[in-house]
């Protein structure tokens, strides 16, 4: 139900369904857990985010679901994106950083290639944004090494390969940028 599309006005009855599941002491742990994930996705993602207190609510919420179902899967580890994004949203830049980490090596345990390269695609945004050039280059690097044999989920392979020309302008190297852009667009699998 997460990633259904929603009308605004819609969402305060999801986020109120997944309420119910949430606090219905006979619902599956795990599936508890999964509701207090996907709540904490909308409210954090949506229009609702701009309300007062919300944010802290789907942070603590993130927080409560790992407790709930202390065994994190793939599902659950989407929380950790999620924390990134919350984090990000309230200027704890730091504790954003740290919850991309943490999905990296979730996957990276698991050796699974697109989940890690799913983990640096956050890093790689989220550094762009904060200015940290060396992070944010190492994790290209890093997500073009993991798939540099496996382009078959082409969309995330897309995300890895570009190279933001405006992140190098602002590094003080546009050139560079024009000459990443271009070989990758030749190099590109068709």
């Amino acid at each position: 139900l997460c990633h259904l599309q929603v009308r605004r006005d819609q969402l305060d009855g999801l986020l109120t369904g997944y309420k119910k599941v949430i606090d219905a002491s006979q619902s599956d742990r795990r599936l508890r857990a999964y509701a207090m994930n996907d709540w904490a996705g909308i409210a954090s993602h949506s229009e609702l985010r701009t309300r007062e207190h919300i944010l802290e609510d789907a942070l603590a919420m993130i927080e409560n679901c790992h407790k709930v179902a202390p065994e994190i899967d793939a599902k659950l580890a989407e929380g950790y994106d999620i924390k990134s994004n919350i984090f990000h949203s309230l200027g704890r830049w730091s504790e954003a950083a740290a919850s991309l980490d943490q999905l990296y090596a979730y996957w990276a345990e698991r050796h699974d290639l697109y989940g890690q390269a799913t983990g640096l695609r956050g890093i790689k945004g989220l550094s762009a944004v904060h200015g940290d050039w060396p992070r944010y280059l190492s994790a290209h690097r890093s997500g073009m090494e993991l798939l540099q044999h496996d382009h078959s989920d082409k969309l995330l392979y897309a995300e890895i390969l570009s190279i933001w020309g405006p992140v190098f302008a602002w590094m003080g190297r546009p050139a560079e940028g024009e000459y990443y852009q271009l070989h990758n667009e030749l190099e590109a699998p068709r």
